[in-house]
């Protein structure tokens, strides 16, 4: 595998900007997070979980920006995205959030289909 993926620049740079503003979000205002997605009993899962995007999301800016997208980044993109579109399209289905989260599943599943065509090349 090579050591640098500077050609994934442009997904990190997507999935970046996403992750960052969807962890800032619920930092910024729950309420406005809440009124969209539902209301959440445990607030401070969800700002710990909203902090860990932001800064994944930053780390991807920050590696696309210099045009060094390691494995390992494309790891955590890959990793992060598809575990969240995964527990997303699980909990919709189950009923335990609203169907509003399939709109962030299928922009999960987008990433993972953009990194596979990038890593392809």
């Amino acid at each position: 595998m090579r050591a640098n993926l500077e050609s994934e620049a442009p997904v990190a740079c997507v999935q970046g900007a996403y992750f960052l503003l969807a962890g800032a979000w619920p930092l910024a205002s729950l309420k406005s997070f809440e009124a969209v997605t539902g209301p959440k009993r445990e607030r401070w899962l969800i700002r710990s979980l909203a902090t860990a995007m932001a800064v994944a999301g930053a780390a991807m800016l920050s590696g696309a920006r210099s045009r060094r997208v390691t494995p390992e980044l494309a790891l955590l993109a890959n990793g992060m995205g598809l575990g969240f579109g995964l527990l997303e399209l699980t909990n919709v289905i189950r009923g335990r959030i609203r169907p509003v989260y399939l709109g962030d599943v299928a922009l999960q599943f987008a990433f993972a289909a953009a990194w596979a065509f990038a890593l392809r090349k």
